[in-house]
């Protein structure tokens, strides 16, 4: 058993070979902790468990002889107690003890490796590990004692989650940081509305809520909008995107972007060395998460200035639920296939979907807002969006 034919054969089975870069890079990091925080407990515990048959599965069936003579442990990369009762997620860890050249192939049987892989959203590191390191008595490797192990393991983690649980451990450290984080007020306000606001609509002052909840969005101060806000996803995942659009970093608002387009060389500058997006088949990851999917291309905001407002455009939050489609979606191929919108038709849009902003910024609806871009910088008038306060 070669290091090479095992790396292969988990390939085949799903598991990505994560590259030094990968498993380094802080941005990545913090994508890949907010992902299996939102996607939760249940969810990791599944794929988690899924991981670690197939894994094991794979060595008893690719290496029979070899495998009765490798022992394992199933551990995680949380070793203190403060951080197993604080239940940030952990992640798989599963070491591989070998005393015998043959499992590596190497002349060195003291050989250390570390390798981390991917799959369905959750990382596993895989130990390699000398014998004569072993410190906890390790399990062999067969269908009987993996089955204990694995139930052992989630036995253990399920342990610290009744721990944390009863000592309230994740609501006091929430609350801690909610206390300690900016805009606190404002965002209790919001947090207060959301609960009340079905009990609002139906009451006598519903019209009189709406009417307080929602605002006309003037030219004027569309105009003086910052194309980008401070939400740090904008640089953790989708910077490409924005590099484009504010000719890397030198366009500020709203109307330094018309103006620029406006110019004779605005269109032909952002669109020089623009990749357009290639990947058809989307990972099962929340687009706002997903990292493959910003970084399929650089050309999602461009095409939206380009197509303006078309017919049936999904917002990237429901693009898990679409059919596959003929196209990579937000691609200007993709856009030229759908119908454009009459200027009827953007004004119920807008009408409809309520934009948010934070501190003069967009933070939610910027397909709409570049959209509205391309419009205005082809000489048509503005359309007034309308912004929910509390969004």
């Amino acid at each position: 058993m070669t290091l090479e034919n095992f790396e292969k054969h988990l390939d085949a089975l799903g598991f990505k070979k994560l590259s030094t870069g990968d498993t380094e890079n802080s941005y990545k990091k913090d994508i890949y902790k907010r992902y299996c925080s939102e996607r939760g407990w249940s969810w990791v515990k599944k794929i988690d468990q899924e991981n670690l048959y197939i894994l094991i599965q794979a060595i008893n069936k690719n290496y029979p002889n070899l495998s009765r003579k490798l022992e394992i442990r199933i551990t995680n990369d949380q070793n203190s107690f403060f951080k197993k009762i604080m239940f940030k997620i952990p992640n798989l860890v599963l070491e591989i003890y070998h005393n015998n050249d043959r499992f590596l192939k190497t002349k060195n049987p003291n050989l250390y490796r570390k390798i981390i892989f991917l799959r369905k959203g959750r990382a596993v590191t895989v130990l390699l590990t000398p014998r004569s390191n072993i410190i906890p008595k390790p399990t062999r490797i067969d269908s009987k004692n993996v089955k204990k192990n694995i139930k052992s393991y989630f036995f253990r983690l399920n342990y610290y989650r009744i721990i944390s649980n009863f000592m309230c451990t994740r609501l006091i450290f929430r609350t801690y940081k909610y206390i300690k984080g900016p805009d606190k007020i404002n965002k209790l306000v919001r947090h207060v509305v959301r609960i009340i606001w079905p009990i609002v609509i139906k009451s006598p002052i519903s019209e009189l809520a709406k009417r307080y909840r929602l605002k006309q969005l003037s030219e004027k101060e569309f105009l003086s909008l910052r194309l980008i806000d401070e939400n740090p996803l904008n640089e953790l995942i989708r910077k490409p995107q924005f590099d484009r659009v504010t000719n890397n970093g030198e366009l500020e608002k709203v109307s330094d972007l018309i103006k620029f387009l406006k110019t004779n060389k605005g269109f032909s500058t952002i669109l020089t060395g623009a990749t357009e997006p290639t990947e058809i088949i989307l990972e099962d990851i929340p687009m706002h998460l997903n990292w493959h999917f910003w970084n399929n291309g650089d050309r999602y905001f461009i095409n939206c200035i380009l197509a303006q407002f078309r017919k049936n455009v999904p917002p990237y939050s429901e693009l898990l639920e679409l059919k596959k489609t003929r196209y990579a979606v937000y691609s200007m191929k993709y856009y030229e296939s759908l119908e454009p919108m009459t200027e009827i038709e953007i004004r119920k849009l807008l009408a409809n979907s309520p934009i948010s902003l934070r501190k003069n910024a967009l933070s939610g609806g910027r397909h709409k807002m570049f959209a509205m871009i391309g419009r205005m910088a082809s000489g048509k008038p503005y359309i007034p969006f309308l912004v929910d306060r509390f969004l």
